[in-house]
């Protein structure tokens, strides 16, 4: 007998998984996460010190390696977004993705062009 439990918009994991560039998944803590940006300031003290001179800002976080993917909102409810694309972060193998913004000078204009890493 299998039993499957349902999360509901009020629960969430200790932990969710994250990957950040070719690195091995990481396990972080949500016990003190109500949103995507406070999951984003844990995942910057996971990763340090590789992320320590990374503004939370420029940290986006995706439910896919998929480029053509849109960035979770730093508002969304972390419960929610657990709810919506689970089993994403509930393991290893289905983490959830870690892209940083980098600002790039362009040498003949001096404007700031966006690319994500």
């Amino acid at each position: 007998m299998t039993t499957t439990t349902t999360m509901t918009s009020q629960q969430k994991p200790a932990f969710v998984w994250i990957q950040y560039g070719n690195g091995c998944a990481s396990k972080v803590s949500t016990s003190d996460c109500l949103d995507v940006d406070d999951l984003k300031e844990v995942i910057k003290n996971k990763l340090s010190p590789e992320l320590n001179d990374v503004p939370v800002h420029k940290i986006n976080l995706y439910t896919s390696n998929d480029q053509n993917v849109q960035a979770l909102f730093p508002d969304e409810l972390l419960s929610e977004v657990l709810t919506l694309h689970h089993p994403i972060g509930s393991n290893a193998r289905q983490p959830f993705y870690i892209r940083i913004i980098q600002n790039e000078k362009t040498a003949s204009t001096g404007k700031l062009k966006q690319s994500i890493q």
